[in-house]
């Protein structure tokens, strides 16, 4: 008897195993893909020196370009000397000025041949006067002591 009873035990057993795998399956939660996503798209723009905008366009990105060939791709004039951008239609880096490119307003420190656009960035290409942001101290700003040490 003892026999009967174990094959019983074990059937009973092998049923709820059997449950559980059915459960388990039944509980697993499906995954969905993610739609993609039509409105990614590089926003690309040139800011002239006046603060007008040159060309500015909403580019999807389907191969990996850099932000220097998304610059060629816009059909402006260029000149490129030596991977350098020393000019955008017609407007040449002279002096303390010149074109630099922002990625998501942030200005870069590596060649626009170099950065690969991401699928959501915001290139920006400006006409920069850098004599302006080296202004020197103005002659009230020089003249105050400093006052540490000083007593009133």
């Amino acid at each position: 008897m003892a026999k009967k009873e174990d094959s019983i035990i074990k059937s009973e057993n092998t049923d709820l195993s059997s449950k559980k795998e059915e459960e388990s399956v039944e509980k697993t939660p499906i995954k969905k893909e993610e739609p993609k996503k039509d409105n990614q798209a590089i926003i690309y723009a040139v800011i002239g020196p006046d603060g007008n905008t040159i060309y500015s366009q909403k580019i999807v990105n389907t191969v990996p370009m850099s932000v220097e060939d998304l610059l060629i791709q816009s059909g402006l004039d260029l000149d490129v000397r030596n991977g350098f951008i020393n000019g955008i239609s017609g407007i040449q880096n002279e002096g303390m000025s010149g074109w630099v490119f922002e990625v998501n307003n942030a200005p870069l420190m590596v060649p626009a041949s170099e950065y690969i656009v991401n699928p959501t960035d915001q290139i920006k290409w400006k006409y920069v006067d850098f004599s302006k942001m080296m202004q020197p101290q103005t002659e009230e700003m020089q003249m105050e002591e400093p006052m540490v040490g000083r007593s009133r």
